[in-house]
Parts: C-alpha cells; sequence; structure tokens
C-alpha cells in the first residue's frame, strides 16, 4: 500500500477506467492545437470529423482527394466516399497551419471477422475477443449505427479499425457490425511464431499450407517471426474462452504498419499509444521511434517529458529522417491528469481494481483496472 502523503498521477485514456471527465481533446477534435505542420506531410490518425476531413486537429479539403478502404476505391455514392468518423486513416497531402489539402486518404482497418467471446462492460470497457486479437471498446469508440456497445455480441461479424498499445490490444476507435454476406474475413497483425505452415498472430493460429496463398511479396515464400502481415481466409472460433482461434487462409501478404514508412524530409503526424519506454529522449509510438528535444513542446502546457510513459495515448508532430520522427509537438489525447493525495479513508476494492477520492478534489471517484499505469517513481532516464 502507497504512503497517505504519496502523490499519485493517472492517466485517463482508452486503457483507463476514470469515472469523471470524458475526453478533453476528443471532444472538440483536438481543436485546441493551434499550430500545424506546413508543406507537403503526412497525417495518420483517427478521423474526428467532417465538412472537411478532420484529424489531428488539421481540417483537410478532401473534395479532390484519392479515397481507398483496404485498397478499394472509395463509393462515390456513399457519404465521404465510404469513409466515417472514428476510422484510422493515413493522409496525405498539403498543410498550412490547421488546415490543408488531402491529396490521398487511405484507410486500412485491422480485422473483420466473428467475435469469439464478448463479456458484458466492466467499468464502462468492453473487450471483445475477435479471431485471437484483444478489442477494447469504451466511451470514445463510435460504433455503426444501429448497434450498440452493449447490443453487439458472440457471433457478431465486426469490422474494427483502432490503434494498439504496448500489447497489441486493439483499442476501437470504430467498431461496426457487418452482414455475413459482405464480410471479408481479415487480419492485421504481426506475426508471433511460426510452426511449419502454422503462423500465430497473439491468439490466432492460421494455416497457410494450401497451395497459393503466400504472396510474392513476402521473401523466400515462407512468413516469418516479427513481420506485420494481412491475412485472409476463413475463419472459425475456439471455445471455451482463452482458446486459441483459427483461420485458413486464402492470402497473406506484407502490409504496411501504422503509417508505413515516412519519405525523410517529410513533415508528419502520428497518433497512437506509447509503446516503450522513454529512454535518452526516444520512445515508440506504435511501431514509429520519436525523438523529443530541447524545442519539443508539449500539449496541454501542464504536461512535459515526465508524462511520456507507456500507455499514453498521443500525437507527434515533426520532421522524419531516416523513419524517424524527431518532433517539434507532442500532444496528449484523451488525458486529464489529476494531482492529489489519495484519500485512504475512501480506499476500497483490491488490486487490479481499486477505487478512491483525492483529498484535494473531493467528490470525484477515480477507478483503476488491470490496464490502469501509475505515474513513474522516477524521472525517465536521459532526463
Amino acid at each position: 500500500m502507497k504512503p497517505a502523503n504519496q502523490l499519485f498521477q493517472f492517466f485517463r485514456n482508452a486503457r483507463l477506467a476514470t469515472l469523471l471527465w470524458s475526453s478533453l481533446l476528443a471532444s472538440c477534435g483536438g481543436s485546441v492545437i493551434t499550430a500545424g505542420i506546413g508543406g507537403t506531410g503526412i497525417s495518420y490518425g483517427t478521423v474526428t470529423g467532417f465538412g472537411s476531413i478532420i484529424l489531428n486537429g488539421s481540417h483537410l479539403d478532401d473534395s479532390t482527394a484519392s479515397v481507398t478502404l483496404d485498397g478499394i476505391p472509395g463509393d462515390e455514392s456513399l457519404p465521404h466516399r465510404g469513409l466515417k468518423q472514428g476510422m484510422v486513416v493515413k493522409v496525405s497531402g498539403t498543410f498550412s497551419g490547421n488546415t490543408g489539402t488531402a491529396e490521398s486518404i487511405e484507410y486500412r482497418n485491422n480485422l473483420e471477422g466473428p467475435i469469439c467471446d464478448a463479456p458484458p462492460s466492466v467499468n464502462g470497457i468492453r473487450t471483445l475477443r475477435v479471431l485471437g486479437q484483444t478489442v477494447i471498446l469504451d466511451a470514445t469508440t463510435i460504433v455503426d449505427s444501429p448497434a450498440t456497445i452493449d447490443s453487439i455480441i458472440a457471433g457478431d461479424i465486426v469490422e474494427v479499425s483502432g490503434l494498439p498499445d504496448d500489447l497489441e490490444q486493439i483499442h476501437a476507435s470504430f467498431i461496426e457490425v457487418k452482414d455475413p454476406i459482405d464480410a471479408v474475413i481479415e487480419v492485421k497483425g504481426r506475426v508471433g511464431n511460426v510452426n511449419g505452415s502454422i503462423l500465430t498472430i497473439n491468439s490466432l493460429e492460421v494455416d497457410f499450407s494450401s497451395i497459393g496463398v503466400i504472396d510474392n511479396n513476402i521473401p523466400g515464400g515462407v512468413p516469418a517471426v516479427g513481420q506485420f502481415i494481412e491475412v485472409k481466409g476463413t475463419a472459425s472460433c475456439n471455445f471455451p474462452n482463452n482458446q486459441t482461434d483459427t483461420l485458413i487462409a486464402t492470402k497473406v501478404e506484407l502490409e504496411p504498419e501504422g503509417a508505413g514508412i515516412i519519405p525523410a524530409g517529410v513533415h508528419a503526424e502520428v497518433e497512437g499509444f506509447v509503446t516503450t519506454d522513454l529512454i535518452s529522449g526516444s520512445f515508440m509510438i506504435g511501431n514509429q521511434e520519436v525523438v523529443i528535444d530541447g524545442n519539443t513542446r508539449f500539449l496541454p502546457e501542464d504536461f512535459d517529458v515526465f508524462d511520456i510513459v507507456v500507455g499514453a495515448k498521443v500525437e507527434a508532430e515533426g520532421t522524419s529522417a531516416n523513419n524517424v520522427l524527431t518532433a517539434t509537438k507532442i500532444s496528449f489525447r484523451e488525458n486529464v491528469k489529476l494531482e492529489s493525495d489519495v484519500d485512504l479513508a475512501t480506499l476500497s476494492g483490491s488490486s487490479p481494481t481499486f477505487s478512491f477520492e483525492l483529498v484535494g478534489l473531493p467528490g470525484i471517484t477515480i477507478t483503476t483496472n488491470s490496464a490502469t499505469t501509475p505515474f513513474p517513481a522516477s524521472p525517465p532516464s536521459g532526463h
């Protein structure tokens, strides 16, 4: 047990069950950010609105942009050519401050397949197992109508878009229940193990033994551990819970991860979860290496380098060189930072779920769960 005078600082993001406020930044589309990138650039993140396309605080004219959804041109007969709020996209174009013109918009879902386990929500967070992948839904998840978070059930086929954390859990910003007739069963993820003609992506076993399923972009014709791939095929759920789900592959190919390779000298905005600790000024957002220096700004202004911890959701903006992004700005997403002594008289529960109030903020209840990351006790290495 921590002493009564211990200072606690907690993050509210998609991994933390805080019962007080919704997102400070997502509620306004990130519009508190007043400086954007300039010139040719790339923006990778969650669509927060339309009129133009809005992501990472920028309003980009998409009227002449090419749009692809998993490699298929957007349908001109659909609103926004099939793009929807909550989808994670990569936009290439020209930027000036918080405005610009999108030249291309690329959407790639994380997966599309049957829900193999769908337990009820706990503290407003619902965790699904979809083809061996952990999908986390919370108040920031946009559920395509007419479904709701609580109406989704095991056996539904869903399309999921979101950002992965350090445990490769997908924090869904968008989920849609699909008509089985129209569904394309597919999963994108990192190869964890290869044994003969069986590979794993987290708790999914993929059988790629059929002739002709391996794309010629895979060196040697055999998937390797650590490769980021897309697999399509036919799938089945294994029960009871926590068993490995299976997929018989009809196609296996290499897939760009996250924002992909960012050309040298290009300005970029990359949104995601911090997946490694900050060491000597460097850390990872998803699979993107980010470097900070004395010129890096932090927003909101009460956040700083000490808030860069695994599990925090951030957006880094800067310039790329050798696929390393040197950040001129780090913006913390969907976070509320509270500082106060813990009122031990209100502390209840047992690990990992505690509820308590703060001495300096009476009446506000904080709830933790297994995904809660407490603030580190010591400064990040190198700072």
